[in-house]
């Protein structure tokens, strides 16, 4: 099992990115149009470890029912760190953590996160053993057997028999489906040559499914052999199949971490590319009911990467990641999407290299209340931190 491939939102990509300091150009941001609330802001949440805390994903149920998964290092000695499980609830006041069940003596992490209804949320990711996946009933929080062969990077609940989570086991990817009773594995296709992994996934319907992510062309992309691809894949109620997303290229990487489904002709999906060593944009894509095909973003410079996507309307829809900066370092990256444009939106950027991972979208409620949150994690001189922004 390639450990290696548990994502947690910090995908690949986005650890090859932040670990590629050379020379940076500074970010534009020309055609910031997004006028409704009062903006982003952060709001405080816990850190329980002194040494570092992430949040990867985010659900909302309303505006004081918000679930916040990622991870917290815990240990009496170097030696002996490990990650652990970290959930965080928003009761409309205040962010706390939540007791969360660890797998195992070493690295238990949360990597993806859905509610659907107050006694009733997941939570995914990855233990030592393989799949993670935690069950909340309205009390608490406790494991759940499944298929262990996949690290689980993000699921989608279509309704409480019809649950998606998707992954890498070795090689391939994976997705595992519940339906109301137990959890099980569910064929997909594999591309290119190896590195097959999912990093998406959002459903509309029971027949309407989409996973994405990123494969190799050529030999063990991870070790410098070859190409990383957009990956794109569609469920149709009865299996996978493998859908053309873009032209494959000679760039070094090309990958999709996350998508939003608003209709049967109507999704997104949002990533990032590496053109050089040196160089490297955020991807956006729109499936038009036909085809998929690469949207021109706003002139975002240097490297960046969007890492998650919610949307509220096919008009309103957010999309955040980071971007690099002078320091050298990053910064956080939230971009809208108005029906007709994306444009950057300026957004707080607090400590040392943030990096927004989760995003969603917080159903029926009015202007002057969260729209939407994202989480993620920057540090101080002393640790990780936990970071959490919303959109009023």
């Amino acid at each position: 099992m390639k450990s290696n491939y548990l994502r947690l939102k910090l995908s690949s990509l986005t650890i090859l990115l932040l670990s590629m300091i050379g020379v940076i150009t500074m970010c534009l941001f020309p055609g910031m149009g997004y006028a409704a609330g009062s903006g982003w802001s952060v709001v405080s949440s816990p850190n329980p470890s002194p040494i570092d805390n992430s949040l990867q994903a985010v659900t909302a149920l309303s505006t004081n029912n918000v679930w916040a998964v990622g991870y917290t290092l815990r240990g009496a000695t170097k030696s002996t760190l490990v990650k652990q499980t970290l959930i965080e609830h928003y009761n409309g006041t205040r962010w706390q953590t939540s007791a969360s069940p660890n797998v195992g003596t070493s690295d238990n992490a949360l990597a993806g996160v859905a509610a659907i209804s107050e006694k009733n949320a997941w939570a995914v990711g990855s233990s030592s053993v393989g799949a993670l996946i935690l069950h909340f009933d309205g009390v608490t929080w406790h494991h759940v057997s499944a298929p262990t062969a996949c690290h689980l990077n993000a699921i989608s609940a279509i309704a409480a028999n019809d649950v998606w989570v998707v992954g890498t086991m070795g090689y391939q990817s994976c997705t595992e489906h519940f339906n109301g009773t137990g959890w099980s594995l569910v064929s997909t296709p594999q591309m290119g040559t190896s590195d097959n992994m999912l990093l998406g996934v959002s459903a509309s319907s029971l027949h309407n499914v989409w996973a994405v992510g990123t494969y190799c062309i050529g030999v063990v992309c991870d070790r410098g052999g070859g190409n990383f691809q957009a990956l794109i894949l569609h469920y149709n109620g009865s299996r996978w199949s493998s859908v053309p997303s873009l032209n494959p290229t000679a760039h070094y990487m090309k990958q999709l971490n996350a998508v939003t489904v608003i209709s049967a002709t109507n999704a997104w999906a949002v990533g990032g590319e590496i053109t050089t060593p040196a160089t490297g944009t955020p991807l956006i894509v729109h499936f038009d009911g036909i085809h998929w095909s690469q949207v021109v973003g706003p002139g975002v410079l240097g490297r960046s990467s969007l890492t998650a996507i919610a949307s509220a309307s096919a008009t309103d829809m957010f999309a955040v990641g980071f971007r690099t900066t002078t320091n050298p370092g990053s910064a956080t990256l939230i971009e809208h999407f108005d029906g007709k444009t994306w444009h950057v939106i300026a957004s707080p950027s607090p400590g040392i290299d943030p990096v927004l991972h989760g995003l969603t979208h917080v159903s029926h409620v009015p202007l002057g209340t969260a729209q939407f949150w994202a989480v993620g994690a920057y540090r101080t001189n002393a640790s990780g931190s936990t970071l959490t922004e919303r959109d009023i």
